[in-house]
């Protein structure tokens, strides 16, 4: 059909377009900026689809999803970046520094009034706009998180390796929520011991 055309069409676009972006921005920016420019196209991408096409009838009976759909919209644009951006590495065989990536301190406070904001059920709006942001978020910490397995994972046996990603891959919402708690708590902890911006490195593409 015409719509299905259409979302087609978009797809590869998108997808064309983050990779035309990641080569052109490597140079200019730290990976977690790539990766914040790559989730906005993907983000308004997924948007124009949404206003354009709608969403599917299966999809509407699910109340909370189509009032959280933006959040979560952003939260898989910025996986699927990170994912683009992993996949691009593997075949130019760069180093995009993924494993260093840390994002700047201030999602922290936009993720602690979004949550706070998003339990306010006396102001509706509010709180579904608050819901939503505190979901997109959590998309940067998921990254960052498994930017700090990425580190780590070298440093393991095989047979821990081997353990880790088998747990990865049948127990992905157990390995989401540690990737989460990772993200967040890096930001106090800095669990790859890595202090400051430029001096550790981290500005490196």
């Amino acid at each position: 059909s015409l719509s299905v055309g259409w979302k087609t069409s978009l797809d590869i676009s998108a997808f064309s377009l983050l990779g035309i972006s990641t080569r052109i921005l490597k140079e200019r920016l730290k990976t977690e900026n790539i990766i914040l420019v790559l989730s906005l196209i993907s983000f308004g991408t997924t948007v124009l689809e949404d206003l354009f096409m709608g969403l599917p009838a299966e999809v509407k009976q699910i109340p909370w999803f189509t009032q959280l759909r933006w959040g979560f919209y952003f939260l898989s644009s910025v996986v699927i970046s990170a994912i683009s951006i992993g996949m691009i590495a593997l075949i130019s065989k760069e180093d995009f520094g993924f494993k260093r990536l840390k994002f700047d301190f201030w999602i922290v406070p936009i993720f602690l009034i979004a949550g706070f904001l998003s339990v306010l059920r006396w102001i509706p709006e509010i709180q579904v706009i608050s819901a939503n942001v505190l979901v997109g978020v959590l998309g940067l910490f998921i990254v960052q998180g498994f930017a700090i397995f990425s580190y780590y994972i070298e440093k393991f046996s095989l047979l821990a390796r081997i353990l880790t990603l088998f747990a990865i891959v049948f127990f992905p919402a157990g390995a989401v929520i540690v990737a989460v708690l990772a993200g967040i708590f890096d930001f106090w902890f800095d669990f790859r011991k890595l202090k400051g911006g430029k001096k550790n490195g981290s500005d490196s593409a």
